[in-house]
């Protein structure tokens, strides 16, 4: 997406003008094509909200320019490739996305979400596993099972011990079940809602998920952590380290810990010593992250930490000896501003949020598109032969029914003969059991397919803001295409035509004045005049660069200034203020905390850059000019009428009130 920005700058593609436009006169015509006044309005409006003020008539100037060269490349056939059709279709797929949800429902699970940010949640849970796929009579086994764990663990037994002793997650052996602190989006959704449903000390009743049934017991509840940053040094403990190990790498650490206590660079530290491979060549520092990222160990460390540079003592976790230390710590966001990053997780995550989502706007759909059904005709194909997956039976068997109508949208069948390729397509072997479960879910998903079909192919005529921003992707991606072919290219490949242009134009490609100085720096004001009047005595007899350096020496003391030899363009000098560059001995010069002078010992005047040098500079300015003639043949090529009386009201629209 970000090449489109190089294409047309005043054209800024991901803002959405909200509202309608209302019908207008043309304002603009390119040989046969139109263009209306509120179309060009509407372009203005959101670029001046964002470049800043630009007069109508400039802007119609630079718009026209645009409009002439996606008109050229529409003469050139450029929107009929296939490379463009491809590309233009892959950004209407992103740019439809926001449009293809239940917004309603989709707000209440955002603002849940945030709900629950604000919150973290400290819980254990007790795992019976259950794979999917699995048969009723399993799934009331499973549930049994769970019912008899939470009755032990309800007449006294530890949750702890019923973990450790018969919970399917295997890293229960090792914590008894404890996950740590966690908060929304980081564990499936029904185990995230029904810990925050439950009060602290509880413990929840079998809790489906697509991982089996959980009992869960919130251990707390607290006010969000935020995220924290962090610098990180880890000393790893060898495979099957004992103890003795275990207080070999301990002691490394702690003689780390004392080095940093004492003033050592942590920075440094973590480059030399740290096996985090993620950090240690960053000088140790982390991503943000917040309750739940890392294990709970860990964060329990992190999050005690307070202020900003406070180094905890070294920690012992599963992967070895730890050090960090808080570099910056944050709270979490409002609403608004973490809205499009909640709404990522939200379909990232993939869950049953996302599905009651989609259902919701199928159900809409249905009723928008008067969807109706034929179910007798799905029978043939919920009772199909193992065979027909496999590619034995041919499909001139169910002829009878494959022209037949399974549904209707908008009065439109989707016949037998659709969904049997569809069927085809999606199929794998499918046992024979499992035919009409297989069948009756393929059907689901093509109805939805051909509901999300028929609606985004409309959105141009239900959105206007949708139809806006897809017209601007669309002329913006032509104008980089007949760009690149017609400017950036040729200007590249173009060797002879670039040197000739260097050459034509020398002398707009100029060093800059230097000047070859010697800068003098003393620590006080009282050396600074006292030097000057030494370096002036000296250079009425003949400069000596050494010379004033050796009287400083003797009279002055070597500790106390220092020298800078340099050829210096003017953004390089590092003295601000009006200096005079020419030759010879500067006044007394207090900036700042500088106390110089300088001795100017030649000017150098600007001379002709070598190509090599500037090529880039030279390219882009030989774009330029060829850009400026295309536009100018474009003009003489193409007829460009502008309506007055149109564009006087538009004017007159925009004209400040006094």
């Amino acid at each position: 997406m970000q090449r489109l920005f190089f294409a047309f700058p005043l054209v800024l593609f991901l803002l959405i003008l909200k509202g309608t436009v209302l019908n207008s006169q043309v304002l603009i015509r390119i040989e046969n094509k139109e263009i209306s006044s509120s179309e060009f309005e509407r372009l203005y409006k959101k670029n001046m909200s964002v470049a800043g003020e630009i007069s109508l008539e400039e802007y119609l100037d630079l718009y026209i320019d645009f409009q002439l060269k996606v008109y050229d490349a529409e003469k050139n056939l450029l929107h009929e490739e296939t490379s463009f059709l491809n590309e233009f279709k892959m950004y209407r797929q992103q740019l439809a996305r926001p449009f293809l949800t239940h917004v309603p429902t989709e707000e209440l699970f955002l603002k849940e979400a945030y709900e629950r940010l604000q919150q973290d949640i400290h819980a254990s849970h007790i795992l019976v596993r259950m794979e999917p796929g699995t048969q009723p009579a399993d799934t009331l086994l499973a549930w049994e099972k769970a019912i008899r764990m939470r009755e032990q663990i309800l007449a006294g037994e530890e949750f702890e011990a019923v973990a450790r002793r018969a919970s399917d997650d295997p890293s229960a052996k090792f914590n008894s079940g404890e996950i740590g602190y966690f908060t929304a989006f980081q564990m499936v959704y029904p185990f995230e809602k029904a810990a925050y449903e439950l009060p602290v000390g509880e413990v929840s009743l079998p809790v489906r998920s697509r991982f089996g049934y959980h009992l869960i017991r919130v251990n707390d509840k607290r006010k969000a952590a935020g995220e924290v940053k962090l610098q990180h040094i880890l000393l790893r403990l060898p495979a099957e380290a004992g103890d003795h190990s275990i207080m070999e790498v301990k002691e490394k650490a702690e003689t780390i810990y004392r080095r940093i206590q004492n003033g050592e660079d942590f920075g440094q530290l973590a480059r030399e010593y740290s096996q985090d491979m993620a950090s240690a060549a960053n000088n140790g520092e982390m991503n943000w992250f917040g309750t739940g990222s890392m294990i709970p160990e860990f964060e329990k460390v992190a999050f005690a930490l307070k202020r900003k540079g406070d180094v905890s003592e070294p920690f012992l976790t599963q992967y070895g000896w730890h050090i960090v230390k808080l570099t910056d710590k944050r709270e979490v966001s409002g609403y608004q501003s973490v809205k499009d990053e909640l709404r990522e997780k939200l379909y990232s995550a993939g869950d049953e949020r996302s599905y009651f989502i989609r259902n919701n706007f199928l159900e809409d759909l249905k009723k928008e598109y008067d969807f109706r059904e034929e179910p007798g005709n799905l029978e043939y194909f919920l009772n199909l032969p193992e065979s027909w997956f496999t590619g034995e039976t041919g499909p001139a068997v169910f002829n009878q029914i494959y022209g037949k109508p399974l549904f209707y949208i908008q009065n439109n069948p989707c016949t037998g003969n659709e969904f049997a390729s569809f069927l085809r397509i999606n199929s794998r072997f499918v046992p024979a059991k499992e035919i009409r479960n297989f069948v009756s879910l393929q059907y689901k998903d093509f109805v939805a397919v051909k509901l999300m079909e028929r609606e985004e192919q409309n959105l141009e005529k239900k959105y206007p803001e949708f139809r806006y921003i897809v017209k601007e992707y669309y002329d913006g991606l032509l104008l980089f295409e007949i760009t690149e072919r017609k400017i950036w290219s040729r200007a590249v490949s173009d060797s002879a035509g670039l040197e000739k242009y260097f050459s034509d134009n020398r002398k707009n490609f100029m060093s800059k004045e230097k000047m070859d100085a010697s800068i003098f720096y003393f620590r006080s004001g009282r050396d600074l005049a006292e030097a000057h009047r030494l370096a002036s005595r000296n250079t009425r007899r003949k400069y000596s660069e050494q010379s004033v350096v050796n009287i400083l020496n003797r009279n002055i003391g070597e500790k106390n200034w220092t020298l800078e030899r340099k050829v210096f363009s003017i953004e390089e000098f590092p003295l601000s203020g009006n200096i005079a560059w020419k030759k010879g001995l500067s006044d007394g010069i207090q900036v700042q905390d500088n106390n110089v002078f300088f001795f100017v010992h030649s000017v150098v005047k600007p001379e002709p850059l070598p190509l090599d040098e500037i090529r880039g500079l030279v390219i882009s300015r030989f774009q330029e000019k060829m850009e400026r003639e295309w536009v100018e043949k474009l003009k003489k090529d193409y007829s460009v009428k502008v309506d007055k009386e149109v564009l006087s009201e538009l004017i007159r629209k925009f004209k400040p009130k006094l």
